[in-house]
């Protein structure tokens, strides 16, 4: 295959450009999606039995920032972009062993980081061995929904 044969097959695998109403409609479908509201059972997986309390949630500018208290093992209402916030994007990192970055409350090394992880705060060298989900919502709206999640 020639270079300029390559170079369009390149070319015909990049999708064109929305269009300003196209990227509206998509932004509008997703922001109806993501405020939702479903019903699901909370676990927090991070510390049993414990609650969240006061959490903030938007998801979109210009919506309103809600305030939510979840209680583990309760049955509870919110948005699906919170409940798909909690499920994805709220995990402890576990660093492998000798490479996680210096805690700087003690001073030394340790194995796992709480808080929402996020991947590029590693760090130079660290490496990550796995991501523990720090929370679950289990969804009892829709049966084909119990596994909307992952």
């Amino acid at each position: 295959m020639s270079r300029n044969e390559k170079l369009q097959a390149l070319a015909n695998k990049i999708p064109e450009k929305l269009t300003t109403g196209e990227m509206e409609n998509c932004h509008s479908r997703l922001r109806e999606r993501d405020n939702t509201m479903v019903t699901g059972v909370f676990r927090n997986l991070d510390k049993p039995g414990e609650s969240i309390k006061n959490v903030p949630y938007r998801k979109h500018k210009g919506d309103p920032i809600n305030l939510y208290t979840l209680h583990d093992g309760c049955v509870a209402t919110i948005p699906y972009g919170f409940a798909y916030f909690l499920e994805h994007e709220c995990n402890k990192i576990v660093y492998k062993k000798g490479n996680a970055p210096v805690d700087s409350k003690l001073g030394n090394y340790s194995g796992v980081a709480s808080g929402v992880a996020s991947r590029g705060m590693q760090g130079k060298g660290s490496a990550v061995e796995s991501y523990l989900p720090r929370f679950s919502f289990l969804s009892t709206d829709v049966p084909q929904r119990n596994n909307f999640m992952r």
